[in-house]
């Protein structure tokens, strides 16, 4: 398999071909969860991009509140983007 090379777009390594890691609705039990498992995947999501990936919680947060179940398992004042 011929793989691009990979690029640096500020802290994030990204290849154009690759994904070092998935997540999200790839996984079948995420796609049939009810609204509140969703709501938890989704900050499951959040505590791992910021931890083990390093992202600071600001960009995470303001990345994430592009899915509902994000916003929705969030507190109502913090439904807006972080600057």
């Amino acid at each position: 398999m011929v793989v691009s090379r990979t690029e640096a777009r500020g802290n994030v390594q990204y290849d154009r071909h690759h994904y070092s890691r998935t997540g999200g609705g790839v996984f079948s039990e995420v796609r049939e969860a009810g609204p509140e498992e969703a709501k938890v995947f989704a900050l499951a999501a959040f505590h791992d991009i910021v931890i083990r990936d390093k992202v600071s919680p600001k960009n995470a947060h303001n990345a994430l509140l592009k899915i509902d179940e994000f916003r929705d398992g969030i507190a109502p004042d913090l439904t807006h983007p972080v600057h």
